[in-house]
């Protein structure tokens, strides 16, 4: 099973089955099944944010330089 859940879910085997201990220890039957979903959501999560904070044209787009206005003046 951690093998099923770990290569869904790009993960090393080892990583896998320290999770599961990790969850059963801190919650135990409810985090033996809740530990690897909620790694996989964190996991998304954390590769989402990576992406947009690393993200060159985002960064660019909302630098405190490209905030001034230019305007023409009134005549």
């Amino acid at each position: 099973m951690p093998m099923t859940i770990g290569r869904s879910l790009n993960l090393h085997p080892l990583l896998t089955v320290v999770m599961i201990f990790v969850g059963g220890a801190v919650a135990g039957v409810a985090g033996l099944m809740l530990v690897l979903p909620l790694l996989g959501i964190v996991m998304v999560l954390g590769e989402t944010i990576g992406e947009i904070v690393t993200d060159p044209r985002l960064r660019d787009t909302n630098s405190p330089g490209t905030c001034v206005i230019n305007r023409s003046p009134a005549i």
